[in-house]
């Protein structure tokens, strides 16, 4: 990778950068890049601005968007050296290259996402080589040319392309970061509009206020190959994406809102190339979620808002008490347990639990997605045996898999059976009458199912579900 190396320092010594112009009557931030005098500039001059060693008007963000001036024959140098080094995944017919991670350049680029049933992103591209090479050149001017032949030597490899998979959730607001397993981040965001992140993907439809507080996950994943030879009829290698860990974006907001004891969703998910966008500064922001899914208002009583006027600051002060304290290693626990093999039931079960929570749905759902998570956690048969009563099962095991004595044990069967009866009710009638006492029975049953989730998490299931009601719960 030397040669190449020494290419590229060959080639930006003969390049020039043209940073482009901003025109404040056109009212937007639209750049144009025409050459203009006093508008461009030499390698060392950028690198200059980059460090911000420079006393001029050129912000980094402008800087980071300059466009290569190189001559072509110069740049034909550095694309014959990586047509034969990365012969492999070159599609001569065409003369373009595929990489696992998204478009290295403005020009137009081949980008395909996959999504994967595990709930993340696969995204691949096919390029030009040509324009791979002018972003590795840019790239080299921005980061410097040794660690872009380190990138390069690292794919040649097969070493995977990292990155993190992020989601921004819907109604969970944390205290302060957390870690609770290797490869897995949970931070809240600042409360000021100014501090928020430059690398956040805002949407147009909402006000970076409407990002104040919420909680992030970032998932340290990776995706193989990382380079891949296109199809001369433009079909790709098929990209595979994995986390690092044990766990994945879905399992740790399951977790959050087991340990939270409250409704929690994602509201959006994204890819963060960080160390690549350093190399290829382009905008590759874009995100996904479930369908329906979306950032909720989280307004919650008890909070106040202030905006600066004449910056345009705005600062949230929420109360202590809407903010969660989890425990680091609980929550890891948790996690690790909803990922193993023998624990699917109870994955089911928490994901119907929290959305048994949100209570922005009207009561029949959340019925319905409790009586899902009731069964899918309580509704088992007897070793060798069938029942086909569903409500006396249910019911039966849940008062003796959660249960202390008889007194508790009847009353965690009638509330089982109520909330069983009231939630079929909703699913033969649709409709549940909005009283008090539903409401009541809502929380309760919810809360019975949660406590034994986490029963089954820490403890694992009873050798024999059946023999529970014979009174084997005190040997296991």
């Amino acid at each position: 990778m030397e040669s190449v190396e020494q290419i590229i320092e060959y080639i930006l010594a003969q390049s020039q950068f043209d940073l482009g112009h901003v025109d404040p009557a056109r009212g937007d931030s639209s750049r144009s890049w025409e050459s203009r005098p006093g508008e461009v500039i030499s390698v060392h001059e950028l690198r200059q601005l980059l460090d911000g060693e420079d006393s001029g008007t050129v912000e980094p963000t402008g800087a980071r968007e300059a466009r290569l001036i190189c001559p072509v024959e110069t740049l034909s140098l550095l694309v014959e050296q990586l047509r034969a080094l990365f012969e492999d995944f070159v599609d001569a017919e065409n003369d373009t290259i595929g990489h696992a991670f998204p478009s290295v350049s403005h020009e137009f680029s081949n980008e395909t996402s996959t999504f994967q049933a595990d709930g993340l992103c696969a995204q691949s591209c096919i390029t030009a080589l040509d324009v791979f090479a002018r972003a590795l050149l840019k790239g080299s001017a921005l980061v410097g040319s040794s660690r872009v032949s380190s990138l390069l030597t690292n794919w040649l490899k097969g070493h995977p392309v990292s990155y993190r998979t992020c989601a921004i959730l819907n109604g969970i607001n944390i205290k302060c970061a957390l870690k609770p397993m290797s490869g897995i981040r949970i931070t809240p965001l600042p409360w000021s509009s100014d501090q928020l992140p430059h690398d956040l993907p805002l949407r147009s439809s909402h006000a970076p206020e409407d990002y104040l507080g919420r909680t992030v996950i970032y998932v340290d994943t990776e995706a193989n190959p990382p380079l891949f030879r296109p199809g001369s009829d433009g079909l790709r290698h098929p990209i595979q994406a994995s986390s690092k860990c044990t766990a994945h974006v879905d399992a740790v907001c399951e977790a959050l809102a087991l340990q939270s004891d409250d409704f929690v969703d994602v509201a959006l998910k994204w890819n963060d190339f960080s160390e690549l966008q350093e190399i290829f500064p382009t905008d590759n922001s874009s995100t996904w979620g479930r369908s329906g899914s979306s950032l909720r208002s989280q307004w919650i009583p008890g909070w106040s808002m202030s905006e600066n006027w004449q910056t345009g600051v705005v600062t949230v002060s929420p109360g202590d008490q809407a903010l969660s304290d989890l425990d680091e290693a609980e929550l890891g626990h948790t996690i690790t347990a909803l990922m193993e093999m023998t624990n699917k039931r109870a994955r089911v079960s928490a994901a119907r639990l929290a959305e048994s929570k949100d209570s922005r749905q009207d009561l029949v759902d959340q019925y319905v997605a409790l009586r899902m998570a009731l069964e899918a956690l309580l509704l088992r048969d007897f070793t060798n045996e069938q029942s086909q009563e569903m409500r006396f099962r249910l019911s039966l095991i849940g008062a003796w898999f959660l249960g202390q004595d008889f007194e508790d044990r009847r009353r965690i069967r009638k509330t089982l059976r109520n909330a069983y009866d009231t939630a079929s009710g909703a699913v033969h009638t649709g409709d549940i009458e909005t009283t008090e006492a539903n409401r009541v029975l809502l929380t309760d049953a919810q809360g019975l199912c949660r406590e034994g989730i986490l029963k089954l998490l820490r403890d694992g299931p009873p050798p024999n579900w059946g023999d529970l009601v014979l009174g084997s719960a005190g040997d296991w």
